[in-house]
């Protein structure tokens, strides 16, 4: 699997494709459910990564768990370093608290977690949920008939 999610990501690098955390889970929720038959979550998280001009991130991210394993899909996130997941608000806050962080901003961070966290079911309800299909269809046309099970490589 591990090969199958580098070329994912060398599709999504090469193209400059960000904040397709959606799609990418749904297209790696897919892709997984067709090669085995293993229990799949989509999971929302809150991503906090500290750039190298000191700039604080908080990104609103969707990513999939495998037992214990998390896979970040998305090239443009899963490449941040450092970066830390949160799976729930609580611990977020924990880490945040000491760090002048503004209420509203807090707020729309737990508002856009709720959010993502109903994308997330929706696509484990067995929706489809892709916000950009042509980019959907190009990701699955350049990975060809390779599959997280035999990455053809």
């Amino acid at each position: 699997m591990e090969a199958f999610i580098l070329r994912m990501y060398k599709f999504q690098k090469d193209r400059g494709i960000k904040d397709e955390c959606i799609t990418n889970c749904q297209f790696l929720n897919d892709c997984i459910k067709h090669s085995y038959n293993i229990d799949v979550k989509v999971r929302a998280c809150i991503v906090f990564s500290l750039q190298e001009d000191t700039e604080l991130r908080t990104i609103i991210h969707l990513v999939i768990g495998i037992n214990d394993a998390i896979i970040d899909p998305s090239y443009d996130i899963a490449s941040l370093k450092p970066k830390k997941y949160f799976f729930d608000i609580i611990t977020y806050m924990k880490a945040i608290n000491g760090i002048n962080v503004p209420l509203d901003f807090k707020k729309k961070v737990i508002s856009k977690f709720i959010e993502f966290s109903g994308f997330a079911k929706r696509i484990e309800g067995g929706e489809l949920l892709v916000c950009n299909k042509t980019y959907y269809n190009e990701q699955a046309d350049f990975l060809g008939g390779i599959s997280p099970g035999n990455p053809g490589m």
